[in-house]
Order: C-alpha cells, then sequence, then structure tokens
C-alpha cells in the first residue's frame, strides 16, 4: 500500500516544492526500538528531515535553534522533544500522511493518542491510516476526527483458508497428522476458529 500511494500520490513531482510528506511505521513488539510511541515520532521526525531537508533550507536552523534553547542539558533529546521538533516542522507543510501499523502493540498507546491529537490542532492538511486489532481503545477525541473500518470476520475468511490449507497439507503428508485426516475439513476449522485474525492463523 506504501509503495502505491508513494507512485501514485508522493511522486517527485508532487514533492518538488518539499511541502508534501508521508511517514510510515509499524509498532513490532518483537523489536525493542518498535515498541513505543517515542520511536514512532523519532521515526516520523527522521523521515521528515530526509523528505524535507533538500527542499527547505531552514529545517537545519530549527534543529540548531532548538539544540542552542534546550535547558535539560541531556545530550539525547527526549521523546518531548523530538516531538516538538516534528510539530515545527509539520507546520511547514500543506500536507502529511502518516501510515502507522501495528498501534495495538504500542506500549504506551495513551500517549501516542494524545500527541496524535497534538498534531491535529496543527494547521496542516494530515491524513492517517491506523491499522491495529479492534482491541485497541481509542480516546473520544481522536474518534471525533476519524472513520473506523472494522473488518469483518468474513472478509479475510478466504484468505486465510488458503495460507493455512497447504501447511494442513504438508502437515498430513509428515506424518504429524494421521492421513485419515481431511485437509479441507482441518482447514475449515481452523480458518473459523481464527475468528479472523491472521496472526493466529501464522502461528499455527
Amino acid at each position: 500500500m506504501i509503495e502505491h500511494i508513494q507512485q501514485e500520490s508522493f511522486t517527485p513531482n508532487h514533492l518538488r516544492d518539499g511541502k508534501k510528506a508521508l511517514v510510515f511505521f509499524f509498532f513490532d513488539k518483537q523489536n525493542p526500538d518498535k515498541v513505543s510511541s517515542g520511536g514512532f515520532w523519532c521515526a516520523a521526525l527522521v523521515q521528515l528531515l530526509h523528505a524535507m531537508s533538500a527542499h527547505d533550507p531552514d529545517i537545519l536552523d530549527i534543529f540548531l535553534l532548538f539544540r542552542e534553547n534546550r535547558l535539560s542539558g541531556q545530550r539525547i533529546a527526549s521523546d518531548n522533544e523530538i516531538f516538538i521538533i516534528l510539530s515545527l516542522l509539520v507546520q511547514r507543510l500543506t500536507r502529511i500522511l502518516l501510515i502507522v501499523d501495528g498501534v495495538d502493540e504500542c506500549i504506551d498507546p495513551p500517549i501516542f493518542f494524545q500527541r496524535f491529537g497534538t498534531l491535529l490542532d496543527v494547521q496542516c492538511d494530515m491524513m492517517a491510516v491506523i491499522f491495529s486489532r479492534p482491541t485497541l481503545v481509542i480516546p473520544s477525541k481522536i474518534m471525533d476526527h476519524i472513520s473506523v473500518c472494522l473488518l469483518a470476520l468474513e472478509l479475510n475468511l478466504h484468505d486465510i483458508t488458503m495460507y493455512v490449507r497447504p501447511r494442513v497439507a504438508q502437515l498430513i503428508r509428515s506424518g504429524f497428522l494421521p492421513k485419515s485426516h481431511n485437509t479441507e475439513e482441518i482447514t475449515a476449522q481452523i480458518a473459523a476458529r481464527a475468528n479472523g485474525m491472521f496472526l493466529w492463523a501464522t502461528l499455527f
């Protein structure tokens, strides 16, 4: 999806003025750098820096000015300082698209949504696509600005079935399941019990 958007909406012609940007990130509990909201905003800041610095000569001045006025004295910027700089960069854009996957794996979703809500007040045309399991709790302030699309269980049943079937067949051929078992019946049972959760099917 990201590649499609880059090709269709964020081509070099669209980015030549440095006023539009695409930022993407996926939370991953298996990667310690991708579990906190701070990791997302840091990655977003780096992506914006690369996207904007070639077109906006004042970008580096923002970093230098902020560093000279920092009061913490720390050599490494805090999550709050990173977000402040990010907000300053977003204000220089006319449009930004955020694509965030696996938000349910974020260890501090309240902070993620708090800062996300802050960006909604920035004078910039911001769009966001957020992917998550349905267990994620979204604050009411955010809900007022978004449309939620819940994937019905049957919509990806066929995909889960196609994924599971050859693996069940391989288990039977390898002798891990009795040859008397029917591949289609077992596949149908597993796909139904996955309850629309592709991750459950992959763990199988």
